[in-house]
């Protein structure tokens, strides 16, 4: 016997609150009439606990929200004093019922419900660039690693050269935001507002050699790396984005950016080969 009918309707009992509802209102016959069930997989389902259904329910969207809460936590604790948090999720689970073991997709889904809400609802607007901004951070530092250009990073280009290219490692994203909630991460046990408007751009990067972190850059006050991610550059052409910075100085911070994992350093290609021979150099 096929069972597919009574799991089709197992799922929907968990994942629908509205079935839940009907169900436990005494409307079972209601929600299975027209679902083309035979007489015994009718008498299976009719066998059913449903309380004990609904506690499965309950534990799924329980350990959905948890997942979300570990992404947003400090969007969370702004949010609390203008509405109340597991309501708001609640509305969430209802309208989005599947998809959301796919978790940068959940991310990304519940950060565009709740930019929504907090427009709708005119909440203060700091909220959505704070919004932003945890969801970047996860969904950067759980992306994968983007593969190196060709010629990047030979061992012999120990020392910066001015025809080297500069990239960035991926992931990355620049944001702009309206207002400066960087702060805000280092004061996570704080909940004051940020008030007044401040242009700022900030990009989030993945580290490479640690599992699932990021790091945030303020690009006001990193404009290396800023110029950088506009577009990958030779070291000279980030000279002339940069003329304000002696050449010892960009070579310098290069070489740093280079040393942390940041960026690649990419060599002409007719200098790759003669960096890998052995006495190249």
């Amino acid at each position: 016997m096929s069972l597919r009918e009574v799991q089709s309707f197992l799922a929907e009992y968990v994942r629908d609150s509205d079935v839940r509802r009907r169900c436990d209102g005494g409307e079972l016959t209601a929600v299975l009439d027209g679902r083309g069930l035979t007489t015994e997989e009718r008498g299976l389902i009719e066998q059913i606990e449903l309380a004990d259904l609904t506690k499965v329910a309950e534990t799924v969207r329980r350990e959905r929200f948890d997942r979300l809460s570990s992404v947003f936590a400090l969007l969370f604790d702004h949010l609390a004093p203008h509405c109340d948090v597991p309501a708001l999720y609640r509305r969430f689970d209802d309208e989005h019922r599947h998809g959301w073991w796919q978790r940068r997709a959940e991310i990304r889904r519940f950060e565009a419900f709740v930019v929504d809400f907090i427009v709708d609802h005119r909440l203060p607007p700091y909220l959505v660039d704070l919004c932003r901004l945890c969801s970047a951070i996860t969904t950067i530092a759980e992306s994968p690693k983007g593969q190196a250009p060709p010629h990047a990073d030979p061992p012999g280009a120990v020392t910066v050269r001015g025809n080297y290219r500069v990239v960035l490692r991926q992931p990355y994203e620049v944001l702009s935001f309206r207002y400066d909630v960087l702060p805000l991460l280092d004061a996570p046990d704080t909940i004051t507002p940020v008030t007044t408007p401040g242009a700022r751009r900030v990009l989030v990067q993945r580290i490479w050699d640690m599992h699932k972190r990021c790091q945030v850059f303020d690009l006001a006050e990193e404009p290396l790396i800023g110029s950088i991610g506009e577009e990958p550059a030779s070291v000279l052409e980030l000279a002339g984005r940069l003329p304000a910075y002696p050449y010892e100085t960009l070579f310098s911070e290069v070489a740093e950016l280079h040393r942390e994992g940041i960026v690649h350093l990419v060599v002409p290609p007719e200098l790759a080969g003669e960096l890998t021979r052995p006495g190249g150099r």
